[in-house]
């Protein structure tokens, strides 16, 4: 008898234990979702012949400060597919500072001279291949003082 009770005493402290566990996990999952409430798009994935096949839309927000240039990097490597991408002040209406359509496999970079927020909308349609961007920015100070010699 004496065993019994260990063992609902030892099945009850595992009980709760899971149960703070379980708690833990939710509230990190409910906090997770409430950092993040910007839509970045919706990109679906999916596998065809053990290639990601793309179709969606993401986006990227980067901000260039007074004084300084933003540099947006953009690689591409295209097996298939259709791959668009567009950057664009977040602020203002008005012409896109670049729009690429049906893009091929490139290296390039987009030079955004104006301070604000910046968004950068690539738009997938059955794209296979990768792409990355990378964000930098350059101090338009540096630059005028070599331009001056």
């Amino acid at each position: 008898m004496k065993t019994c009770k260990k063992m609902r005493k030892t099945g009850n402290r595992k009980g709760k234990l899971f149960g703070l566990l379980l708690l833990i996990t939710i509230c990190f999952a409910a906090c997770s979702d409430k950092q993040d409430t910007t839509d970045k798009g919706s990109m679906n994935i999916y596998f065809d012949n053990g290639k990601a096949v793309k179709s969606g839309t993401e986006y990227y927000t980067y901000q260039v400060e007074e004084g300084s240039y933003g540099i947006v990097s953009i690689n591409i490597s295209k097996e298939s597919g259709c791959l668009d991408i567009d950057v664009y002040r977040a602020d203002e209406e008005g012409e896109p500072d670049y729009t690429g359509r049906d893009l091929d496999s490139t290296s390039f970079e987009v030079r955004l001279k104006q301070p604000g927020e910046y968004k950068v909308l690539v738009t997938a349609n059955k794209f296979v291949g990768d792409y990355g961007i990378s964000w930098k920015t350059e101090d338009k100070a540096g630059e005028e003082a070599a331009t001056n010699r």
